[in-house]
């Protein structure tokens, strides 16, 4: 089935423009995946994309997976909370100064509890660590609503908007 959506595309140009958020009132540590373990990643995606028709990866084979997470310039951190996994984000150095956001997600549990905006602000903190200047992501209409808000509230500007259409796997 052929399913349209609006991809939104997001920049931090100037780093003085960002609004950190507050840490979330639950205590969460953050760890970065230094071992490329593609079935974890595999995980997040699927696990907190479900609910938000996350489809780009559906059809990558363990190949397709392993060559993503083992990428060199791809970072991969994990937020836990009480041991258990609350959310995720990935990061993509792309060149000497831009880093890509590529993705970044909560687990169903733990939504809405301010942990999207401390994952966010950790991202760009660590964008920064590994000497972006420029900071980019994107969002779609079939994301949480909340992601282009947050984006936009932490100080992140529209610079490109485009309507695209897409396979949509079958459930069956």
């Amino acid at each position: 089935m052929q399913v349209s959506q609006t991809v939104y595309y997001l920049e931090l140009p100037n780093y003085d423009q960002f609004i950190p958020a507050q840490k979330p009132h639950l205590m969460i540590n953050l760890r970065q995946v230094k071992i490329a373990c593609p079935p974890f990643n595999r995980f997040f995606y699927e696990t907190i994309g479900a609910a938000w028709h996350w489809i780009d990866r559906k059809s990558w084979t363990p190949s397709d997976w392993q060559a993503y997470v083992a990428h060199p310039t791809l970072e991969t951190w994990v937020a836990y909370h009480q041991g258990a996994p609350a959310g995720y984000f990935e990061i993509e150095k792309q060149n000497t100064h831009q880093v890509e956001i590529v993705q970044l997600g909560v687990m169903p549990q733990f939504e809405r509890q301010g942990i999207g905006s401390y994952l966010l602000t950790k991202a760009v903190q660590r964008a920064r660590k590994v000497g972006a200047k420029y900071i980019w992501l994107h969002t779609c209409s079939h994301d949480d609503p909340a992601a282009l808000k947050m984006y936009l509230k932490h100080g992140f500007t529209l610079f490109k908007q485009e309507i695209v259409t897409k396979e949509f796997p079958d459930e069956n």
